[in-house]
């Protein structure tokens, strides 16, 4: 069926899709044995123990740091801007991140994306602000808790350290299981539990290893990684001369008819 017009929306072509009576499949179907995911998660977990271990070792022999509680959990308040911006990619690139924007770009076209990331990264230019008045006023705090303590008293500081515990594992929670949910779609034979406890036991070995700092060099090589699938999904999507349904935008009008 040759479409002579282009569709502009997600409306017109579901309707067109109804009308042509076709049946559409919808969901994943899983691909990936159980072992590949085993392999992944030993390859990952190997990895990120050594980058953790190996930022002990260098912080410790090297740049003589205590191994206490206060380095354990702030990395010694020694984060360069570079690894902050890294971790920041890293740790906002959420599953529902990709998926919004990738639903409000086939909705609104390339205005969609735009408009989402500009509304998510105000937040983050606001407590940036914030934060340099916290270290210009209060330069002994290394946490907002800290600096809620001095200015308000224990009472004030005992709440919001039980919103902030809260709020951390909520947000621990939820992308854990976002995360295994996508593991069982793709890998045949996978539980939710297995899958919510391989995430953990790796998160949790390099964590425990290197503390907080190793986390920002874990999340440096996570950014990587995005990049480069953002950058390889782009380039299947835009330019790929294949016959597939995800080739070649300018030979296909709803994504499905040619």
């Amino acid at each position: 069926m040759s479409i002579s017009r282009m569709y502009r929306n997600t409306r017109e072509c579901q309707a067109l899709i109804n009308a042509s009576g076709v049946a559409i499949s919808v969901g994943i179907t899983p691909s990936l044995e159980l072992w590949h995911i085993y392999l992944t998660f030993i390859i990952l977990g190997v990895c990120t123990t050594l980058v953790a271990k190996g930022f002990n070792t260098i912080r410790t022999y090297i740049y003589n740091d205590q191994q206490n509680l206060d380095t354990d959990f702030d990395a010694g308040g020694k984060v360069s801007v570079g690894l902050t911006a890294t971790t920041i990619v890293s740790q906002w690139t959420w599953a529902a991140t990709l998926l919004q924007s990738s639903s409000v770009a086939a909705k609104f076209g390339i205005s969609g994306p735009l408009w989402y990331a500009s509304g998510a990264t105000i937040q983050i230019l606001l407590f940036a602000m914030i934060s340099v008045q916290l270290k210009i006023r209060a330069p002994g705090a290394k946490t907002f808790l800290r600096v809620i303590q001095a200015r308000f008293g224990k009472g004030t500081h005992i709440t919001f350290t039980v919103f902030a515990l809260l709020t951390n594992v909520i947000v621990t929670a939820m992308l854990t299981l976002g995360g295994a949910a996508v593991m069982v779609n793709l890998v045949k034979g996978l539980s939710v539990e297995l899958a919510t406890g391989l995430i953990v036991l790796v998160t949790g070995t390099y964590t425990y290893i290197g503390g907080l700092g190793a986390t920002f060099y874990v999340s440096y090589i996570n950014t990587g990684f995005i990049y480069i699938i953002m950058l390889t999904f782009l380039l299947r999507v835009y330019h790929s001369p294949s016959s597939v349904l995800l080739g070649n935008v300018l030979k296909y009008k709803c994504g499905m008819y040619n």
